[in-house]
């Protein structure tokens, strides 16, 4: 997107003219990523300061988490953290972590997880569920740890399995996941 598009959009989401430099630090934050753009309008919009303080403290100084991305295209899963991005074929363990990452913090039944990756759920017991998800979810990082091994290891740390699942990444970590 050039910086002049970037500029009207951000003037129409806004309703005001944002001046060139905050601009290009949006476009250089967002790498190409309409996603990263859209985040950081609705973080200036949620802003209690007002849509241009909170457009500024999002693309300004590094006050804003950078995001990370977890999303799904088609057969595949694009997967940004720690300025790497990697692609891998969709399996069950992603499908699980992206219900996780969507949910930061948020316990959730390991019954309930398996409903997002499979046809079938009727008459699954817990003990099947957290079989599956435990299965998948390590299957998910051992491939990871093939192609982006900082990211395994984030996951390692920060996912936790059995019959409740929860991911609950390092409270000192800024960033954020955009999942899709």
């Amino acid at each position: 997107m050039k910086t002049s598009d970037l500029a009207h959009l951000v003037q129409l989401v806004l309703g005001t003219t944002i001046a060139e430099p905050v601009v290009a630090r949006l476009q250089e934050r967002a790498e190409g990523d309409p996603r990263v753009v859209l985040d950081v309008l609705r973080h200036a919009l949620d802003h209690a300061d007002g849509p241009i303080v909170g457009l500024e403290a999002a693309v300004g100084n590094g006050i804003a988490p950078p995001t990370w991305l977890f999303r799904r295209e088609g057969d595949y899963w694009m997967i940004r953290y720690a300025d790497r991005i990697v692609r891998l074929h969709d399996m069950a363990g992603l499908r699980y972590l992206a219900v996780l990452l969507a949910n930061p913090g948020t316990t959730i039944d390991a019954v309930a997880i398996t409903a997002h990756g499979r046809r079938r759920t009727r008459g699954i017991t817990a003990e099947q569920a957290r079989l599956a998800v435990t299965k998948s979810v390590k299957a998910a990082i051992a491939r990871l740890d093939d192609v982006h091994p900082d990211l395994a290891e984030h996951f390692r740390t920060a996912v936790r399995r059995g019959y409740r699942c929860v991911y609950r990444p390092d409270p000192r970590q800024t960033a954020r996941w955009s999942v899709g």
